[in-house]
């Protein structure tokens, strides 16, 4: 392979990096990498991925790291590479265009454009050579070369019908929906893709999506539905119980491949550790059950122990790939595990199904590999009562294990950590981590939240001016929506839990700002700011993927806002996107799941507080139990201690009117204990 650099070498995306000495020679998403495309009357291709995924690299490894390919891509292409966790709007633009081609999408995605960035045709994985029925890379430089040549015409045409299939112009905005109908059909959607016997939702691959998980929350609180509760519940357990959870150094994989969650995709996303923490911390908040609180605080050990940069902020991804190989770090044999366990591997073994031949097979060709996943088959609870052990006694035994194998992993070669910094994604492991403190006091979750925050606001967060990356102390693109909402609702969340004015004040001056900058007249929110999109047409994500969507989380902030403000113009703001979307709610609210969280909000009943306390301790209690609210239908809009009163007291304000004043806490908790509309 060529050790010579091609124009990715002045990167600092650690994706763009590994890519950086191939023989393709790579341009980074520029102007130039376009104009140039222009000067040589050549299609572009488009290749977007990210550091820590699996597929990437080998696409890398068999063609891009290939003199040949490298020859015939440079012969044939400009060829860009793009880092989707940098560029996630480049990236939404064009994986929706593969939905649409295709039908499906993934990454790597691949897409040949034309030179003014029109999109012709969209693939994802490619082997070198053609096999299986599927064209190689090679085959396909060949094919679109002589297109190119002797069809552009019929290219260009099919390129502008694909962008012009994009448009957002063919969004047709309905009536406002119902959200007690909305959310109805969502869970009876939800109820017909779960999965009894495995928890979560339709087959195998299967994902987190702990969003569903809020939604199922909220609406069994809203409603009583204990099968929501159930449904919920039960996906939780599974997924800590499966080998889709790291047994040994905690944290979850992105996806299992099969319907257990047994066999994991073993790269750790940030994301994923911060929605998750926040779904588990709302399962303690809604049972009490000490499994939901221990899982929680795995999670924010984890989140400190592998996740922090020194500089405070959060890393946005670990790789699924050491040595070349998927999982190898993960993985144990029954020799390892007998060697590091001793007498303790036969108790170990019956806990985590580990065997002499090895539990986990090659996911493409299903052969054994004489390797181990570790999982539970059932709760701990459950194997500490069949076993005749306190439960006490059976987490102490896989403690003892677990820091022996600890020790035994730190000899490896570790899987690399992608050290981007991503404001959108440091906001919901903040948001995580402040919803874990409030359910679970645990200390180390606060201070860790207040750490991420110390450095948005040092790093990333200027004024008015959001920035989505940052790495190595540069600072990247602008902000995107995703990262001013997601923000917003970390700022909510974190002084839902410590009653910190500043923070309000912070969160609705920046709702202001997202509001102006990526607003759009017809309803929603743009993905990038207004007029600042590279792509041939404006993105605007709706649905939510494994992540909720920037607009989701716009309008969850803008009700919550409204909630203490009780803006008309928040309100309008809101309606129109609703009417925007109707259809697609209507037709589909499962798919839409955090934005009903935000509807489950603005359905109500919602209370902004005035609390007027003669004390200290009896602000700290009120707030106390304000907080103990799973879901926050009571905000403190302002809280005072003021020395010279004789009682404390508390205004609580709806929509159309305020409670008369509640004089002294016994009062305030009385009638949030009573009170129709308010859930436990």
């Amino acid at each position: 392979m060529s050790k010579s650099s091609n124009h990715l070498a002045g990167q600092k995306s650690p994706y763009l990096q590994q890519h950086a000495h191939n023989p393709v020679d790579w341009y980074p998403w520029s102007d130039e990498a376009f104009r140039i495309a222009k000067e040589k009357d050549i299609p572009v291709f488009l290749s977007i991925g990210y550091s820590t995924c699996h597929w990437c690299h080998v696409m890398e490894r068999e063609s891009f790291e290939d003199p040949k390919v490298g020859e015939a891509m440079n012969r044939t292409f400009v060829s860009i590479k793009v880092d989707r966790e940098e560029r996630p709007d480049v990236d939404h633009f064009y994986m929706e265009v593969s939905q649409r081609i295709n039908g499906s999408g993934g990454w790597p995605l691949n897409v040949i454009l034309t030179p003014d960035r029109k999109p012709i045709f969209a693939m994802t994985y490619l082997p070198k050579t053609s096999r299986n029925g599927q064209m190689g890379i090679v085959e396909l430089c060949d094919s679109v070369g002589t297109l190119w040549k002797e069809k552009r015409t019929e290219l260009q045409e099919q390129a502008e019908n694909i962008s012009r299939s994009m448009s957002l112009n063919e969004i047709v905005s309905g009536p406002e929906p119902d959200p007690d109908s909305i959310m109805d059909t969502a869970f009876q959607q939800f109820r017909k893709t779960y999965d009894s016997e495995f928890g979560g939702f339709g087959t195998r691959p299967k994902f987190p999506a702990p969003h569903n998980i809020s939604f199922l929350l909220r609406y069994h609180l809203r409603t009583g539905n204990k099968e929501a509760l159930e449904m919920a519940l039960h996906t939780l357990r599974a997924m800590r119980n499966g080998g889709i959870f790291d047994h040994v150094g905690f944290g979850f994989h992105r996806y299992s491949t099969d319907s257990a969650w047994i066999v994991p995709h073993f790269e750790k996303m940030l994301y994923d550790q911060g929605l998750l923490l926040r779904a588990y911390s709302e399962a303690f908040m809604a049972t009490g059950d000490m499994f939901f609180k221990r899982i929680a605080d795995e999670i924010v050990l984890f989140l400190e122990s592998e996740m922090a940069s020194p500089e405070g902020g959060l890393y946005s991804a670990m790789d699924a790939d050491s040595e070349g190989v998927e999982g190898k770090y993960y993985l144990w044999t029954f020799q390892d595990l007998q060697t590091i366990l001793g007498k303790d591997l036969q108790m170990f073994s019956e806990i985590f199904n580990v065997t002499r031949q090895g539990n986990f097979h090659d996911e493409s060709t299903g052969r054994p590999t004489g390797m181990n996943v570790l999982y539970l088959s059932a709760n701990i609870e459950e194997i500490a009562g069949e076993r005749g052990i306190t439960v006490g006694d059976l987490l102490g035994f896989v403690d003892r294990c677990r820091k022996k194998l600890i020790n035994a992993r730190s000899g490896r070669v570790k899987p690399s950590t992608d050290r981007k910094i991503l404001t959108d994604v440091n906001s919901i492991a903040l948001s995580g981590l402040a919803i874990a403190y409030k359910a679970t006091g645990n200390a180390t979750a606060l201070d860790l939240a207040k750490k991420i925050l110390h450095f948005i606001e040092s790093n990333l967060a200027h004024g008015d001016q959001v920035f989505h990356s940052w790495i190595d102390g540069t600072v990247g693109k602008y902000g995107f929506l995703a990262d001013y909402a997601y923000l917003v609702g970390a700022y909510i969340d974190l002084f839902d839990s410590t009653g910190e004015n500043r923070l309000l004040e912070r969160a609705v001056k920046l709702a202001n700002v997202m509001t102006e900058k990526f607003v759009s007249e017809s309803g929603g929110f743009f993905f990038t700011p207004s007029k600042s999109y590279e792509v041939p047409v404006p993105v605007m994500d709706q649905g939510d993927s494994a992540v909720p969507s920037g607009n989701s989380m716009a309008l969850f902030d803008l009700a919550r806002i409204s909630a203490i403000s009780f803006d008309p113009e928040i309100s309008d703001i809101i309606g129109k996107a609703l009417r925007q979307w109707s259809e697609s709610l209507t037709r589909s609210p499962m798919y839409f799941s955090a934005l009903l969280c935000a509807l489950d909000i603005i359905r109500g009943p919602v209370y902004a507080l005035e609390i007027r306390a003669s004390n200290e301790k009896d602000a700290r209690e009120i707030m106390a139990l304000s907080n103990g609210r799973l879901y926050s239908q009571l905000f403190v809009k302002s809280s005072l201690v003021l020395k010279d009163l004789d009682h404390t007291s508390v205004i609580a304000c709806g929509q159309n009117s305020c409670l008369p004043e509640m004089k002294g806490i016994g009062a305030f908790r009385k009638w949030i204990s009573t009170s129709p509309g308010l859930r436990k």
